[in-house]
């Protein structure tokens, strides 16, 4: 089970810890159970966006790479990518406003009744 603390830091407390000469504010915080976690969580997020940034910076060079080895056909290629993805935007949209439309209601009939749709490849 995860620790939860319930410290409150107060202004009381500031000037108790600002008396003792050993002891300053911001150790009092550190040692805090919500701010250990606060900080561990800090840290995890830091090393999955170094991580990140790594990833991408990687994607964008290889991307480069392949534009400057063949800028025509990776000119197409691009073309080619973005009307896919327009097509299956296109495909969703048509298979949406099929069903919310009237008559498929009716084809239906009664409620309860399945209906399977296949592809040209045979699959549902």
């Amino acid at each position: 089970t995860k620790l939860e603390s319930q410290f409150r830091l107060t202004y009381a407390m500031i000037l108790n810890v600002a008396r003792a000469e050993d002891l300053k504010v911001e150790d009092v915080l550190a040692r805090s159970f919500a701010e250990f976690h606060a900080q561990k969580t800090v840290g995890n997020r830091e090393s999955r966006l170094r991580h990140a940034v790594i990833s991408l910076t990687r994607a964008r060079e290889l991307i480069s790479k392949e534009a400057s080895r063949d800028p025509i056909n990776w000119t197409r290629a691009v073309v080619c990518s973005r009307a896919a993805k327009q097509l299956e935007e296109l495909g969703e949209r048509a298979n949406e406003a099929i069903v919310k439309s009237r008559g498929f209601r009716e084809a239906l009939g009664s409620p309860g009744r399945v209906v399977l749709v296949k592809d040209d490849k045979g699959g549902f």
